[in-house]
């Protein structure tokens, strides 16, 4: 019997911790539905899907984003991913749901500076010479191991 209560207890939390999530992200602006949301903020605009235990958070400008997060605990590690994600587990829902308003009213009140606005600009700058290097080397790579001294003649 206990592991039916205990099931449903969690099966409520997590209900109660996706509907909450739901309406703070409403209350700020968001738009969307069916656990689907966009929602406009200083880093340009963030995609949520809100699920039972966790949110999945991605940022369209992944550049800004890396700009604004890199002093969070929960900072982009890795530039052009603009993965910003929340997990709670099994965290109480209340610890959770507060956890998660922080974060957003925290990215809603940033407002970026002309150096922080100039920074993402030089990390979208360096990302696509990156790119553009990496295909040039993939390419060389290429040609040098599978053709070097090869004849079709």
């Amino acid at each position: 019997m206990k592991t039916k209560t205990k099931t449903k207890t969690k099966t409520k939390t997590k209900t109660k911790l996706k509907a909450c999530i739901e309406s703070i992200l409403k209350d700020r602006g968001a738009v969307g539905h069916n656990n689907e949301y966009l929602l406009p903020t200083p880093a340009g605009v963030l995609e949520v899907t809100v699920y039972d235990t966790w949110v999945a958070c991605h940022f369209r400008n992944a550049f800004l984003a890396a700009v604004y997060t890199r002093y969070s605990l929960n900072r982009i590690r890795v530039v052009g991913s603009a993965k910003w994600n929340h997990h709670y587990g099994d965290t109480d829902a209340t610890l959770a749901i507060v956890s998660f308003t922080v974060a957003v009213d925290h990215l809603l009140d940033w407002q970026p500076t002309e150096a922080e606005l100039l920074t993402a600009a030089k990390l979208e700058i360096d990302y696509l010479r990156y790119q553009k290097w990496q295909k040039t080397k993939a390419t060389e790579f290429f040609h040098a191991e599978c053709f070097d001294g090869l004849s079709i003649f």
